[in-house]
């Protein structure tokens, strides 16, 4: 789902880190039923994020006009994504993260390759999460998940799993500052018709400063390398499985606001080469992170 996962974890830790690390063991276990629903909002924490991508700054400009005179339109999509998480313990939490797509547009101006339903499923993730260490100050995470083909492209691609491995670490100089330093790592597990194989680093870095109780400023860099290669050994142009090239350089930047301690709106602009700043690169959308429980 494209990079929804880059920020859904840092940003909701920016944002709603002082309400969301609460233990498992708060309130006194022993007097709760398993199935009350005290204790499911003990044990469980659910946060929402949704990620709107607009068209490039350029595109604004763009003077494609439709048969009937008007400004061509390009359709946006709108991610979402849950990001649940059943706490086993007070470190070792239990992850699943349903995600699913949808369009905001004439479904008519899609691409021919898209999918025109109106709700398109993405794959959904399923694992486990751990916290290392905590303190006010600093926070090391690790969480390992199985990524599902869920989505129409996946199963199209052959794939059957995309494995990741991701840590993050977080550091509060002040307390209106956070900085995350976030490193993932993805495998894509292909089927037995699959002619390629490929996997992903990624490095991200998350600047968040807290203005006041409504308003925060954030910056995030991201940086891929990706190893994409066929299977075929005998071929010319194959690769060793550790070589690696850039696949993604992006800068974004937003101003958040939060209506309600349990909602955030992020508006954002996207620079999508650092190393080539046009209006062709740069691109506009929106944040939104909520929290469910």
């Amino acid at each position: 789902m494209k990079n929804l996962f880059l920020i859904l974890l840092l940003s909701s830790g920016a944002v709603f880190a002082q309400t969301t690390s609460t233990s498992a063991t708060n309130t006194s276990s022993t007097s709760l039923s398993p199935f009350s629903l005290e204790r499911l909002r003990e044990k469980f924490k659910i946060n929402y994020f949704s990620e709107t991508l607009g068209p490039s700054i350029k595109k604004w400009d763009d003077n494609e006009i439709e048969d009937d005179g008007s400004k061509k339109r390009e359709p946006m999509t709108m991610y979402h994504s849950f990001n649940v998480r059943y706490l086993m313990t007070q470190n070792f939490n239990l992850f699943m993260s349903p995600r699913v797509s949808t369009v905001i547009g004439d479904r008519n101006d899609l691409r021919p390759t898209a999918d025109p339903h109106v709700v398109v499923m993405d794959d959904w993730q399923f694992g486990v999460f751990y916290t290392f260490y905590k303190s006010p100050t600093f926070q090391y995470n690790n969480r390992f998940t199985h990524r599902a083909p869920f989505s129409t492209k996946s199963r199209n691609e052959n794939i059957d799993s995309q494995i990741e491995w991701q840590h993050d670490l977080t550091w509060m100089p002040r307390p209106e500052w956070r900085i995350i330093l976030w490193n993932n790592y993805r495998y894509y597990a292909y089927n037995q018709d699959a002619t390629e194989e490929r996997h992903r680093i990624n490095f991200t870095t998350l600047i968040n400063y807290q203005i006041n109780d409504k308003f925060n400023a954030q910056m995030m860099h991201e940086w891929d390398m990706q190893h994409r290669n066929t299977n075929d050994s005998s071929n010319p142009k194959h690769r060793d499985f550790f070589f690696l090239k850039r696949y993604k350089n992006y800068m974004s930047w937003g101003l958040g606001y939060s209506p309600m301690p349990s909602l955030t709106i992020i508006p954002f602009i996207r620079m999508l080469d650092e190393r080539n700043i046009r209006n062709e690169t740069m691109m506009v959308g929106l944040w939104m992170l909520g929290r469910i429980i």
